[in-house]
């Protein structure tokens, strides 16, 4: 469970993302030998949570996103040229961990709390309401029930 930064405009923060795994922009996954473009998330376990995510009716979206080991310099047309591949959201973590889990055979996927969000015309700053401690609150809540 970690923030990310939106890369599309509809997303707001708080917003909820499951991941399918991460554009790997980064050095480490090919540290171990996995030079891919994509790393994935463990794809039982992201069902498993999708599932819970589901039955607790928390609001959520699935899909890619991109890992960078550069923060806060990602440039326009980076961030275009992700958002058209299909990436909902920003961090830093994601394909490290994928990546340490592919190659230890252990299983890993992310979920991610919409910080801000970022556009064309706009930068989305959430930390000033209650929506991304909402949030986050939901999703440690459902693990919390999850192993009760």
């Amino acid at each position: 469970v970690g923030y990310a930064g939106g890369l599309r405009p509809e997303l707001v923060p708080g917003e909820i993302i499951l991941t399918d795994g991460a554009f790997n922009d980064t050095a480490v996954a090919r540290l171990y030998g996995y030079d891919y473009d994509i790393i994935h998330s463990s794809k039982d376990l992201t069902n498993e949570i999708e599932s819970m995510i589901t039955s607790a009716e928390i609001p959520y979206k699935r899909g890619i996103h991109w890992t960078t080991d550069a923060g806060y310099r990602e440039t326009w047309g980076q961030v275009m040229d992700y958002r058209d591949k299909g990436a909902l959201c920003v961090e830093m973590e994601g394909v490290g961990l994928f990546t340490i889990a592919n190659y230890r055979k252990c299983v890993a996927t992310g979920i991610y709390v919409v910080s801000d969000v970022y556009s064309e015309n706009d930068w989305k700053l959430g930390w000033e309401g209650n929506d991304i401690k909402r949030a986050v609150g939901a999703v440690i809540d459902m693990i919390i029930e999850s192993i009760r």
